[in-house]
């Protein structure tokens, strides 16, 4: 009884771990190129000043964010290039807008990033909100 048990035990170990083996994140090489946008907006609101040690902390979880997401995953072995543009319309909160890399793309300080007006793939174009703690609270991919 004993070793049928440790045997039960034993499988049931073994196809959990190769269960979670399954589910890991590849490594996705991307390209982001960061812009601080101080243009204006289509609403009655002034970029904020962003602090370091917070822009740093959104940067890091949202590259980790887009590398984890499903659209990208999906396309892990292609050379991704985004260019993404952040700023600050609330206290402790950066928004970020990202498109792949496009050559009509001029002066991302001062011009908003639109979507692509050529048909792109999924991960082409996309928001994301990050919060006072340095978490990613939404991102979402747009057509």
């Amino acid at each position: 009884m004993k070793r049928i048990v440790l045997c039960l035990l034993g499988c049931t170990i073994f196809f959990g771990l190769n269960g979670c083996a399954r589910h890991q994140v590849e490594f996705v090489p991307l390209t982001l190129q960061w812009f601080s946008y101080s243009g204006s907006f289509s609403f009655e609101a002034k970029p904020l000043p962003i602090a370091d040690s917070l822009k740093n902390r959104c940067m890091i979880a949202l590259t980790g964010s887009l590398m984890r997401s499903t659209p990208i995953q999906a396309h892990k072995d292609e050379n991704i290039r985004f260019r993404v543009q952040y700023y600050s319309t609330l206290k402790d909160q950066i928004d970020f807008i990202g498109a792949l890399e496009s050559p009509q793309q001029q002066n991302l300080e001062k011009t908003p990033l639109t979507p692509p007006s050529a048909p792109a793939p999924e991960y082409g174009y996309w928001k994301a909100t990050c919060d006072s703690q340095g978490s990613i609270r939404i991102l979402k991919f747009e057509k």
